[in-house]
């Protein structure tokens, strides 16, 4: 993966100099140069304006009591937009402003939620249960493929454990304090 990802950045870089260098014979250092700093200009300002509306979207879903997967998706889309447009050149800015784009972020959106997927549903998880203090792997696949009535491969065990109304500033060592909650959590 790194050596992809260096492979990529050596890739682009040169690219980029490749455009801008004629840009700059064509229309002159300082042009290019404004060109450069506007669009970093811009993009941050867009970044910003577009990266705090996500946020509100993902803090009013989470308030709701919904997963916020679209809109973290929007938020790293805005994310990377915001980083490629502070990066010098005219392939990053393009790249950049098509992710600020909210119709243009649809089908990159759409091909990264795919490829997630994708990736959870071959992939291998692994958990670790602290009660027996192993740590086992589980085919993520099982969790897509079997039916919710069907009980999974390990079931884990759930406790209530009924909360107090007692003041933060309450001692826990003090006559009031539950010996219920000592008893479950010494238990696990």
């Amino acid at each position: 993966m790194l050596a992809k990802l260096s492979l990529l950045f050596t890739v682009v870089t040169v690219a980029e100099l490749m455009i801008l260098i004629p840009l700059g014979e064509a229309i002159g250092l300082l042009p290019t140069a404004g060109i450069i700093l506007g669009t970093a200009v811009l993009g941050a300002t867009l970044a910003k304006r577009q990266g705090s509306a996500v946020w509100g979207r993902i803090q009013e879903e989470l308030q709701s009591g919904a997963l916020p997967g679209d809109s973290l998706l929007d938020g790293i889309g805005v994310l990377i937009a915001g980083a490629f447009l502070l990066t010098p050149g005219v392939l990053t800015d393009i790249a950049g402003i098509s992710l600020l784009i909210p119709w243009l972020r649809a089908p990159i959106k759409s091909f990264a939620k795919d490829k997630l997927q994708d990736k959870l549903k071959s992939s291998t998880v692994s958990y670790f249960e602290h009660r027996r203090g192993s740590q086992d792997t589980m085919d993520a696949s099982s969790f897509y493929d079997s039916p919710a009535s069907e009980e999974s491969p390990r079931e884990a065990e759930v406790i209530d454990v009924p909360t107090d109304n007692r003041d933060e500033s309450s001692d826990d060592s003090g006559p009031d304090h539950d010996s219920k909650t000592d008893q479950m959590t010494a238990g696990v």
